[in-house]
């Protein structure tokens, strides 16, 4: 747990990074999301990741190092292999899972593309939008440099 977890409406959200081997090389690596029980401390769900990163992808690794957003609707969670995935809060079902690593049309024309998704940066969600940073271009990450603006039609 890198940069943050949110609560909403009783559970504590608990994104994992977790890429390689636990320190004491005991316990497989478990990147995913995670939702704990405020009130009881049990485990209500995990959502594991499956490695989508293809061998030729440099610093890609399943796992989720960013901070999150959870709202009455979705937990919203940007990953380290470049995919921004939405969680349904009550079972960890994956409602989105959109791949960001590719180059995008910007409103200035600026050559922009996406990448890991890392550090204090949560996506945020207000009035129908979610906007979401993609690229890291540290601490072994992949890099890009897009600002995402989703709205529902």
């Amino acid at each position: 747990i890198l940069f943050g977890m949110a609560a909403q409406n009783g559970r504590l959200f608990v994104p994992v990074s977790d890429f390689g081997e636990i320190a004491d090389k005991t316990h497989p690596a478990m990147p995913g999301m995670n939702a704990i029980d405020i009130t009881t401390g049990a485990l209500a769900w995990t959502a594991p990741m499956a490695n989508t990163c293809e061998p030729e992808l440099k610093n890609c690794y399943p796992g989720i190092s960013a901070a999150i957003t959870a709202t009455p609707d979705f937990v919203i969670a940007g990953g380290d292999d470049g995919r921004l995935r939405a969680y349904a809060p009550d079972s960890g079902e994956v409602l989105l899972d959109m791949d960001l690593l590719r180059s995008f049309e910007t409103v200035n024309h600026v050559a922009a593309s996406g990448g890991s998704m890392s550090g204090g940066a949560a996506p945020i969600v207000d009035s129908g939008q979610v906007i979401v940073a993609s690229g890291y271009g540290h601490a072994m990450k992949m890099p890009g440099n897009v600002l995402l603006v989703f709205e529902k039609e």
